[in-house]
């Protein structure tokens, strides 16, 4: 029991160890060269992708937060030209809070660039995503379960799932998006609120390919990255991280996928698909 207890504490209770997916995953890609024939045209799509959308959300960023720190700085302004004298020596204390906002900011604009990467990137490279995360849920399990569905049915649920995402986007980052322009704390609850919903969506495209093969609902695959918190969290993040390092995030997609695949062979599925799935019918060992 104690032996236990101090695992989970050491793993930060999940945390570390669904953060270190992505790295277990760089390892066995090393392991097992036949896997890189799946990421080759993907990362070449993702190259082209990347280029534009950096050149175009930095042209962006620069006019977007000028213009926000500028109607801040106006409106913190008045406000302290009505303090007291003896407040007024916290100029010096406003620059750094303009400075750490406008780092919040560019922090912010790292983040959106590559969660628009992996969006676009995990959509153009799907058909290769698909086959590499049946091959590994295949050497990880020994076996790869498949629900068959038509190929219509197939496109309307994956229109479904992306407009479920914009969805939240809309629903719950447009609302975080307005705390940018209240002077102070506005743009830390801003980034807080967006690097929350980020996370969580960035989860759920990372570990939708096995989670899909089951033709699980939008709320049921939502459902699977709150049951397995912390552990989904530290992979969530760690999978947001790299994707919004630029350069690096044009690799780290098909990391990230394969992470996903091997996340949910170890964690998801001895506790919520094992039992289910070994009297299915529908289950069938992929020919490689």
């Amino acid at each position: 029991m104690y032996s236990k207890l101090l695992q989970q504490i050491l793993s930060g209770f999940g945390l570390l160890t669904g953060a270190s997916y992505p790295f277990q995953t760089l390892a066995l890609f090393w392991r097992s060269p036949s896997l890189l024939p799946y990421i080759i045209i993907p990362l070449l799509l993702n190259i082209g992708l990347g280029i534009f959308l950096y050149w175009q959300l930095f042209s962006w960023e620069q006019n977007t937060i000028e213009i926000i720190l500028i109607n801040s700085r106006d409106q913190w302004q008045i406000i302290y030209n009505q303090l007291p004298t003896w407040l007024q020596g916290i100029e010096i204390l406003i620059q750094v809070l303009f400075w750490v906002v406008k780092l919040f900011l560019q922090l912010a604009t790292l983040i959106l660039t590559g969660f628009i990467l992996a969006q676009i990137g995990v959509l153009l490279g799907a058909p290769w995503y698909g086959r590499l995360s049946e091959k590994l849920e295949f050497l990880r399990l020994g076996k790869c379960y498949l629900k068959e569905v038509g190929l219509l049915r197939e496109i309307q649920r994956a229109i479904a799932f992306e407009l479920k995402k914009l969805v939240i986007i809309i629903g719950l980052g447009f609302p975080c998006f307005l705390f940018n322009f209240f002077p102070g704390i506005g743009p830390l609850i801003a980034t807080i609120g967006g690097i929350t919903i980020t996370t969580t969506l960035t989860c759920l495209d990372f570990l939708d390919q096995p989670l899909e093969r089951r033709r699980l609902s939008f709320r049921a695959k939502l459902g699977m990255i709150i049951k397995s918190l912390p552990s989904s969290g530290g992979f969530g993040l760690t999978c947001l991280g790299l994707v919004s390092i630029p350069l690096v995030n044009l690799v780290t997609i098909p990391l990230c996928i394969a992470a996903g695949t091997l996340f949910f062979s170890d964690r998801l599925y001895p506790r919520y698909f094992a039992e289910l799935e070994s009297q299915s019918p529908t289950l069938k060992p992929e020919q490689f």
